[in-house]
């Protein structure tokens, strides 16, 4: 019997011990921003719908497992163990006991399983493709469920773990669960009564049957619409959000300054890698020259300087963070780097590709034509805002017209999902290893046609040569074997250049603790900050208002 990782990383128990929640009435609802959006709020909680409001997917459905990155070890969820069978081929939970669904009926493993099936019977909600490995999802307990793989796929105990799952009694009698909107969820999470809902502000009201005692330690979770970083920060000044998700420049002097008993941050380095993803469908992003020549004439260091605030580092040539330098492959980092700040190789592989610079100093794509390109951005990142900025100029300097195109949210992720662009910032998976971050861009499986949605690969590349690689990594547990295949696969990345890596967000995390406190900190690292990813919900557990 193997494990992906050794027993010694995996925390077992709960957070803590229990504290008694204060009287509501006396107590204001926890206030979280979870970044800049621009369209009013739906009231969608369908936690497989990319549209469903938050958290859905972090304190409405709740997971098996949660991975905690900072510390690379997984916290048990409605699971309390895990265990892979079957030479890796079987991979089994065993469920935490009295655990109710929002209306009293009890939860099991007849709902893991159902959740699973449910995606099986309607692959639009297989966001992960978790089908394309699995065999069957079978119960032989009511507290015990056993995922069967097609074969041995290691990697898999990650989407699996961290998947929300629903109640089988209500979602058994959907039509329609792709479009279903969900409005009144039934749920397991911390919050999941929606007490008020607005375009421009819903509450959710705490779970009185929370399988954790005395938990979770607010009354209710207050979400407002901001539009923009400067909103969100200028929030937080006031006291209005508790907590949030967003880039501060300077934070130390720009927000904790001015009021350090009350202002908070946290940005460590457990956030999504920053991309530029170039459509590889379309002329001239499917010449690998021209992939490298425009990552040469990027100047990371100063993105990283302006846009990032310096919270972060720029991006070598793996794409991998500094927090996985154990993966980093030697070999890969020098056997070329084109993501050094080098316009004169830049340019001379812009005219070796064909791409020659024409008489008003513009370059034309091989068959002629002006070469000019829409970067997208999400209008109100400031920090992606700025950073698409310097990149006009750095391809300015090469001789390539480029213009930021500032997009809505949902006009930014539609186009990045359907694959409906020619140049955009996007952001790319990380997982425990290496293989979730190669596999998002390289794998064919998940090079879909253009116009068909996915939720990784967007840039729309295949390679053969990674889908091999890929597969041998599937079929290990053992860390040196997964190191030389991790090695290999970057020396490939390096080679073929799929997407241009700028560098891996920080998770942003930002506290205004005037009414709550207990966030996770450097020195007490319980959870992820950031609190749009799931990785963030034991934050939601343990916020706790100020006395």
């Amino acid at each position: 019997m193997g494990r992906w990782w050794p027993a010694s990383a995996i925390v077992f128990g709960l957070l803590g011990a229990a504290v008694v929640a204060p009287s509501e009435p006396a107590v204001r609802p926890l206030t979280v921003a979870i970044g800049p959006r621009q369209e009013p709020f739906q009231r969608v909680f369908n936690p497989f719908r990319n549209d469903s409001r938050w958290p859905s997917q972090t304190a409405l459905y709740e997971p098996l497992l949660i991975y905690n990155p900072i510390s690379a070890s997984y916290t048990p969820w409605l699971a309390t163990s895990f265990a892979w069978e079957d030479g890796n081929t079987r991979l089994r939970f065993a469920l935490r006991e009295g655990v109710q669904w929002s209306d009293g009926k009890p939860f099991g493993a007849a709902d893991v399983a159902f959740t699973f099936r449910l995606m099986r019977d309607h692959p639009s909600l297989d966001a992960h493709r978790v089908w394309d490995f699995l065999s069957e999802v079978v119960t032989p307990a009511e507290r015990v469920v056993d995922f069967i793989f097609r074969g041995r796929y290691t990697p898999g105990i990650y989407p699996i773990g961290r998947h929300a799952i629903v109640p089988r009694h209500i979602w058994s009698e959907i039509a329609d669960p792709v479009t279903f909107a969900n409005p009144d969820p039934v749920a397991t999470g911390p919050f999941v009564e929606v007490r008020s809902f607005g375009p421009e502000l819903y509450e959710l009201a705490r779970n009185p049957r929370y399988w954790r005692a005395g938990h979770p330690l607010a009354p209710a979770l207050r979400v407002p619409l901001l539009t923009s970083n400067a909103a969100i920060q200028a929030a937080l000044e006031r006291a209005e959000v508790d907590w949030a998700s967003v880039f501060i420049p300077d934070v130390e002097r720009a927000y904790v300054a001015r009021d350090p008993r009350h202002r908070e941050y946290w940005y460590p380095d457990a956030g999504q890698h920053v991309m530029l993803y170039l459509n590889t469908r379309r002329e001239p992003y499917d010449d690998s020259r021209v992939r490298k020549a425009l990552s040469l004439a990027i100047d990371r260091p100063r993105i990283v300087k302006q846009a990032i605030g310096g919270y972060t580092t720029p991006a070598d040539v793996t794409g991998l963070p500094t927090g996985q330098q154990r993966w980093k492959d030697a070999q890969a980092l020098s056997s070329e780097d084109w993501t050094r700040f080098d316009p004169v190789r830049a340019a001379a592989l812009l005219d070796a590709a064909g791409c020659r610079l024409g008489p008003n100093g513009l370059r034309t794509l091989p068959g002629g034509a002006v070469w000019r390109v829409e970067i997208g951005v999400v209008k109100g990142w400031s920090d992606w805002e700025q950073a698409a900025t310097i990149l006009v100029e750095n391809f300015a300097a090469v001789g390539v017209k480029a213009e930021v195109d500032r997009q809505d949210f949902r006009q930014w992720l539609e186009r990045l999902e359907r694959g409906r662009f020619e140049a955009s910032i996007g952001i790319a998976l990380r997982g425990p290893t290496p293989y979730q971050f190669y596999r998002a861009l390289m794998s064919p499986a998940l090079a879909r046609p253009i116009g068909q949605p996915t939720s990784a690969n967007y840039h729309r590349y295949a390679s053969p040569a990674a889908d091999e690689l890929l597969r041998q990594m599937e079929a290990v547990s053992d860390v040196p074997q997964l190191l030389q295949l991790s090695g290999q696969l970057q020396r490939l990345f390096v080679a073929e250049a799929p997407a241009l890596p700028l560098h891996t967000n920080p998770a942003w995390g930002v506290f205004n603790t005037t009414h709550y406190q207990g966030f996770p900190t450097a020195r007490h690292p319980y959870a992820v900050p950031n609190p749009t990813v799931p990785e963030s919900l034991p934050v939601l557990i343990e916020a706790r208002p100020r006395p």
